[in-house]
């Protein structure tokens, strides 16, 4: 294999093995069918859990479970078009998940 990118080795080319970080609430299938309003109530009910996580962590989203709701939270975001919040949670959590590296594929994640 050749890289394409100037940087990347051998080893970034193969393909891996990517690990559910949680609950994949589109590949779920948990969004397809709800209404506006069950949709309102999972997104007031992941915004109080991942608050209750900030408070547990001194007003970060850095531990592994934090950044899951965050995730779940992301994906009602962007389904409810709630783009203002989607942006603030964005930027929240990006130093969070870039400081644990690519290997934990978090960085990828964030992308997405």
């Amino acid at each position: 294999l050749v890289a394409p990118v100037v940087g990347l080795s051998n080893k970034d080319l193969l393909p891996r093995t990517r690990k559910k970080l949680g609950p994949d609430l589109e590949q779920d299938g948990s969004l397809v069918g709800m209404t506006a309003g069950e949709k309102a109530l999972l997104e007031s009910a992941l915004e109080n859990d991942l608050a209750e996580r900030r408070a547990k962590e001194g007003g970060a989203t850095r531990s592994e479970e934090a950044l899951l709701v965050a995730f779940q939270l992301i994906e009602v975001y962007l389904r409810l078009y709630r783009l203002n919040k989607l942006h603030a949670l964005l930027q929240e959590i990006k130093p969070y998940c870039f400081e644990k590296g690519d290997e934990s594929d978090w960085i990828p994640k964030w992308l997405q």
